[in-house]
């Protein structure tokens, strides 16, 4: 539900790239979606769509878990000023065979996105290491950019 409300602002009317050539808004928004959206986000967008029209008590349910969700990380964030965390229960393939696989590839990484909290990936130094996930307090960005930056150029030899 949260792909499908974040990506529902890239309507091509206030946000995104407009499609040429259609005849009305409802092939605008179809062209224009279709050529901006991946597999991936229209699976998103579907699914949030349904459970938010076609199975309300369950977009409730999320919510709720939502509201618990920012609140336990805003309570953890006020501990520390990051968090260093994974950004996948083992290996990714980059050719998942099911949705469930897909998902699966974002279970560590979601959270950000479902509280509202920034958050970044740092690549691998080298093959075979795993990426790390660093994350801050809501309206932490530019720290959190900075120190991104600064764990790079300690990787790369520089102080």
């Amino acid at each position: 539900m949260e792909a499908s409300s974040a990506a529902g602002r890239y309507d091509s009317v206030r946000y995104g790239e407009r499609a040429p050539g259609a005849k009305n808004w409802n092939e605008m928004y179809l062209a224009s979606r279709g050529a901006a959206f991946g597999t991936l986000l229209k699976s998103f967008l579907f699914q949030g769509a349904f459970f938010q029209f076609q199975r309300y008590t369950a977009y409730e349910d999320a919510c709720r878990i939502r509201a618990r969700l920012v609140a336990d990380m805003k309570n953890l964030t006020g501990e520390v000023d990051f968090l260093a965390l994974p950004v996948s229960g083992g290996a990714s393939d980059p050719n998942p065979a099911t949705l469930d696989e897909t998902y699966r590839q974002f279970a560590c990484t979601a959270f950000a996105n479902v509280t509202g909290q920034p958050a970044l990936v740092l690549p691998p130094a080298s093959k075979g290491q795993a990426p790390l996930q660093l994350a801050g307090p809501r309206l932490s960005d530019a720290g959190l950019l900075s120190l991104g930056e600064h764990l790079l150029k300690l990787r790369e030899g520089g102080k």
